[in-house]
């Protein structure tokens, strides 16, 4: 009893409702940033390194952990390397313009899409819902030294029950030269095309069919 009286009260602490810091969401809609892939685009953020393979492509690493601990997600659907010993990782078919948003899960704090050391890198598209009969279209381009040229057009017809959304996706270089005028091979062309069908007969149930293709090219 006398031991009971120095036994503090319970403190009951309000709940958390600041940023997530392992769970990091970004918008890809003002993104300004022109990316020849996933990788490219992903090595800008301070938490991530890349390196390069065959060129343009280049594999992700996230504080320090990559290959099979990262996890790459695309619509859902987990992503693995094209060719063994990952010549061609997960990532280098990913154009981040292409896509709606991307979420960053930091280490093992998710098993939706199987075991994952590092963590998980999640690329999405958010459905266009409509109210009524409608188009929306938005095409970004750019272009830099070195031959970088850089398109994406993406355009949603559809009405509240019906949408058809396509996106084309185009970016290239070409050889560079050093200070000796030195040529060397760095030319890359890459492009992807999708095509996605939503039907949405109510506001909380929707079926998506989607197809994409992809191509690429480097010196």
């Amino acid at each position: 009893a006398a031991m009971a009286k120095h036994i503090l009260p319970q403190q009951n602490q309000p709940p958390y409702t600041g940023k997530q810091p392992l769970v990091e969401k970004e918008s890809f809609k003002w993104t300004t940033r022109p990316s020849s892939d996933a990788a490219d685009f992903l090595r800008q953020n301070p938490e991530f390194s890349s390196a390069k393979i065959g060129g343009t492509a280049g594999t992700i690493f996230l504080r320090g952990l990559g290959g099979p601990r990262l996890g790459i997600v695309m619509n859902d659907s987990l992503e693995e390397a094209g060719a063994n010993h990952g010549t061609d990782p997960a990532t280098s078919y990913i154009q981040p313009d292409a896509h709606d948003s991307i979420t960053v899960v930091k280490g093992p704090n998710s098993v939706l899409y199987g075991s994952s050391m590092g963590g998980l890198v999640i690329f999405n598209e958010a459905p266009k819902k409509f109210d009524q009969p409608g188009v929306r279209t938005r095409v970004v381009g750019g272009m830099g030294s070195l031959g970088r040229r850089d398109f994406t057009a993406d355009a949603t017809v559809g009405n509240p029950l019906l949408q058809l959304r396509a996106v084309v996706n185009f970016t290239r270089g070409d050889n560079y030269k050093d200070g000796s005028g030195r040529e060397f091979f760095s030319f890359f062309k890459r492009n992807s095309n999708k095509l996605i069908a939503t039907f949405t007969p109510t506001s909380n149930i929707s079926a998506e069919f989607s197809a994409e293709q992809g191509d690429a090219q480097v010196a």
